[in-house]
């Protein structure tokens, strides 16, 4: 709505709703506060690059920054397209060239690091990140977490295997993009804020205590791990919930 659905590397000045649904007004996530304003960025996580073997799409890394409003760090690179910002995997420095390709050769290849390939392109045991759970440009993208990387199990058929951070296995099309490498920012968790008001600041609110490990969905019992999840088709978006209220007027 700011930007009227066109991208832009400029920031972006938005309202920080406070763990509150921006619809409702009301709290959804109790362990997030208001925090100071920061400026948000826009990123382009669904990196496309042409399928002829011989050709490839190189850009050039200007800068890396940290950004508050998320875990890993931002990269802004700048090609034949114009720029964008990325996710910075670990040994993304500036003035470094990094390249995107949508072929998928006969016999797969370990990659490089920071380069977008397809997982149909990648050997068993590589460390990917920003993976796309449906080939297409407005699918969900998993593993954005800071410091974190899924692992390429096997080529299975029309599939690839990809081990999670959760250790959950999914089955996703081989034609999905993925980046290689580990994602930036690894020491996120370890992060001392000194006080209690310099964490507020950053828009955490701290719990009241510690819980028990039985009140996790995950204590309690040893579970096995589930069977292989298979992404085939992308679900239709479900239509709008349509709301029937009455206003005090209207009830009088």
């Amino acid at each position: 709505e700011i930007t009227n659905d066109e991208y832009t590397i400029k920031p972006l000045k938005i309202r920080r709703m406070g763990g509150r649904d921006p619809e409702t007004g009301r709290k959804s996530n109790i362990h997030i506060g208001p925090g100071v304003r920061f400026d948000y960025f826009m990123l382009d996580l669904h990196r496309r690059g042409p399928a002829n073997p011989e050709e490839t799409y190189d850009e050039r890394v200007i800068e890396v920054r940290q950004d508050p409003n998320r875990t890993p760090h931002l990269a802004l690179v700048a090609g034949a397209k114009g720029k964008r910002w990325i996710y910075a995997t670990q040994g993304m420095k500036a003035g470094q060239i990094i390249s995107t390709s949508s072929h998928i050769p006969k016999y797969p290849t370990p990659g490089i690091e920071g380069n977008a390939y397809p997982l149909g392109a990648l050997s068993e045991g590589t460390l990917v990140n920003t993976v796309e759970l449906y080939p297409t440009e407005k699918s969900h993208v998993c593993i954005t977490e800071a410091g974190s990387c899924g692992e390429i199990v096997r080529q299975q058929d029309d599939y690839t295997i990809v081990k999670m951070p959760t250790q959950h296995e999914y089955a996703l099309k081989k034609t999905c993009m993925a980046t290689v490498g580990k994602l930036s920012h690894e020491d996120y968790r370890s992060k001392i804020y000194g006080s209690v008001q310099m964490s507020r600041r950053f828009g955490h609110r701290m719990a009241g205590s510690d819980h028990k490990p039985k009140d996790c969905y995950q204590g309690r019992r040893i579970r096995p791990l589930p069977p292989v999840r298979v992404f085939a088709e992308e679900k239709p978006t479900p239509p709008p919930k349509q709301k029937f209220t009455f206003t005090r007027k209207q009830l009088s």
